[in-house]
């Protein structure tokens, strides 16, 4: 049972349905499908199917996300210590400099 099943089922394609819907859909029902006899099981599986198959997305013409990421990898290393403790280490560093 899933996603593309549901859209064959409704003649639309997977990507026309929602997919955070479909999961919400299957966390409410895990339980009575966990429980429903084998007899039953087809009944209970169309249910669900027919079910997810009316959760389609609204039309929302226009939206197209470019698949990369926004942010440039960072040249320097993460500062993993608090600010004050390295201001002093580099403040010392400075001061053997100019003593050498």
């Amino acid at each position: 049972m899933d996603h593309g099943t549901a859209a064959t089922l409704s003649g639309v394609l997977p990507r026309v349905l929602n997919f955070t819907g479909t999961k919400r859909l299957l966390s409410a029902f895990a339980d009575q499908l966990r429980h429903t006899p084998g007899k039953r099981m087809s009944l209970m599986m169309g249910i669900v199917l027919t079910n997810i198959a009316t959760l389609k997305l609204a039309n929302r013409p226009g939206r197209i996300e470019p698949r990369a990421k926004k942010r440039r990898p960072n040249p320097l290393p993460p500062l993993t210590v608090p600010r004050h403790i390295v201001r002093e280490e580099i403040q010392t560093k400075r001061m053997l400099k100019l003593v050498a």
